[in-house]
């Protein structure tokens, strides 16, 4: 038959897991009655698991199949703020 490419249903198909761990310390301190403060250090995807995007799914290219990409991996972010 011609126009089928196999006799898989449309949209069964699934891509592999996603898994992210962020965790976030916080720690505030009181300058004055009415000025305060805040450092935070923030990291995303904490435990740096590797998440893979979708496989390529075009039936004409050599890398068929394969998942040839990730997601960002760990990330760190640190601030101050100053409520007053």
């Amino acid at each position: 038959m011609r126009g089928t490419d196999g006799t898989l249903g449309r949209n069964t198909f699934r891509g592999p897991g996603y898994a992210q761990v962020d965790l976030s310390l916080a720690k505030s301190f009181r300058v004055t009655e009415r000025i305060s403060s805040q450092v935070r250090l923030d990291s995303f995807n904490a435990f740096n698991r590797v998440n893979l995007n979708n496989p390529i799914t075009d039936l004409t290219s050599n890398s068929f199949g394969k998942s040839t990409s990730a997601t960002t991996p760990r990330a760190f972010q640190a601030g101050v703020r100053v409520m007053f």
